[in-house]
């Protein structure tokens, strides 16, 4: 049996085509997460529109995550921690230990 897409059959969050890809909310060059409450099904074109751009909807999911994202920035800035360009690349041995259960391998 073929493993299912976690965007298979889903509708791209930011138009009503078919998602054919994942998107972060919060871009990972701009230090983003790579986890289920940062990402939402995107169509290639709205996925390649928005790029590494911060999301300009007001539903709930990318509210919360911009909430998160600015409280992060903000402690940062107050603890004088840079802000990553980028997450850091973990190698796969040590990557196994933070998979998610229940992502795929299509991840």
């Amino acid at each position: 049996m073929k493993p299912r897409n976690y965007w298979e059959g889903e509708v791209c969050h930011y138009c009503p085509a078919p998602a054919a890809s994942l998107d972060h909310i919060i871009p990972r060059a701009l230090g983003g997460r790579n986890n289920l409450d940062n990402l939402v099904p995107a169509c290639l074109p709205c996925n390649g529109r928005k790029a590494d751009s911060l999301p300009t909807c007001d539903c709930p999911k990318c509210l919360v995550a911009l909430t998160e994202y600015q409280e992060e920035l903000a402690l940062r800035a107050l603890w004088g921690t840079p802000a990553p360009l980028v997450n850091p690349v973990i190698p796969l041995p040590q990557a196994e230990q933070f998979r998610d259960a229940t992502w795929n391998s299509a991840l």
